[in-house]
């Protein structure tokens, strides 16, 4: 089931016996493990129904045993097991309980997960809640959908934002949802229902500087303008924990990645285009400028120098060198090629 699905089920008080929420993002595992904590159960009923464990601090046995228990004074036992990951092993207990499940009682586990280790620990369990109850994959967006789920964020809440204000969120915060939500919350706070969120109230409110962040530093490094780069640049070497040059690699990348595929698109009209590249429209002409600027070749050239140094940011094959100073190093061989 989708997460809408889940949602809109728990909303109407259609529950199952079984509940599996797992994957690398964290924010609708979160989020729906949090909703039904807070409404299923009446206030009055918690006290005795509702049971909160944690994987590092708690047994498969000991959850099995709550979750055999019946309501007291209330139509269900709710138990919730976070970050079941910690458990292991113990899932086998678990998945035991899942292919015989209490009727009155509503369990659910939720695991983060990267990818590598999601199959090794949850193909038995996984298999087991599937029979009677839900499981639920909450994986990490990629960086082209975060706009579009920043948009339809604050859109949900009444509030429309700006093309350049919201990639600017999306290239500096990334695609971690639970930061993005906590930063939209300090513009709904702040702004009036109904307010258009421009560049300049993402400064005020949100401390993203309008003028020196990685969306600007790709616009000026396309346009091979040395000097409003080198701006930025000094910007970010000033403040090196807030723009780390890890993040500004990754940005960096991923906008050359996208001219490279626009060289190669047989329509570029901006309907076309802007969904392959996965951006709005509305910068569709900008990359066709920034096309004018760097050529295929140079294109590729540039990602693999991004690539390179990468791998340096990430300490492989380097020693003790300062990474502020290699993504200048960086910034002025783009500039070069």
């Amino acid at each position: 089931m989708t997460f809408e699905q889940i949602y809109t089920d728990l909303k109407n008080k259609i529950y199952k016996p079984l509940y599996l929420f797992y994957g690398d993002e964290s924010f609708y595992i979160d989020f729906l493990t949090d909703y039904m904590t807070g409404n299923i159960l009446k206030e009055e009923e918690k006290d005795f129904n509702l049971s909160v464990f944690y994987g590092l601090n708690t047994t498969g046995s000991s959850i099995v045993d709550r979750a055999r228990r019946y309501p007291t004074m209330a139509d269900y036992n709710l138990v919730i097991v976070r970050e079941a990951q910690q458990l292991r092993s113990e899932l086998d207990q678990l998945s035991q309980y899942a292919l015989h499940p209490s009727s009155s009682t509503i369990l659910t586990v939720a695991l983060k997960l990267q990818s590598s280790r999601k199959h090794e620990l949850l193909k038995d369990f996984k298999k087991a809640v599937d029979k009677f109850g839900v499981s639920f994959e909450s994986k990490k967006l990629y960086d082209d959908k975060i706009p579009q789920w920043i948009r339809k964020y604050l859109s949900a809440r009444g509030y429309t934002i700006t093309d350049h204000a919201c990639q600017m969120m999306a290239d500096d915060l990334g695609n971690d949802l639970s930061l993005i939500v906590n930063e939209c919350a300090k513009l709904i706070i702040n702004l009036p229902k109904g307010s258009n969120i421009t560049p300049e109230i993402i400064e005020k409110y949100i401390g993203i500087s309008k003028d020196f962040n990685p969306f600007e530093l790709c616009r000026t490094i396309s346009q091979r303008n040395k000097f409003g780069t080198a701006q930025i640049v000094l910007y970010f070497a000033s403040n090196p924990k807030e723009n780390p040059p890890i993040k500004i690699s990754t940005v960096l990348f991923n906008y050359f990645q996208k001219l490279w595929i626009y060289h190669q698109l047989n329509d570029k009209k901006a309907s076309v285009a802007a969904p392959i590249l996965g951006v709005n429209p509305f910068f569709v002409k900008e990359y066709a400028a920034a096309a004018r600027n760097f050529n295929l070749p140079q294109c590729s050239q540039v990602l693999q120098l991004i690539s390179e140094y990468d791998l340096k940011f990430k300490g492989v094959d380097i020693d003790q060198a300062d990474p502020v100073e290699m993504m200048k190093e960086m910034i002025y061989k783009i500039l070069s090629v």
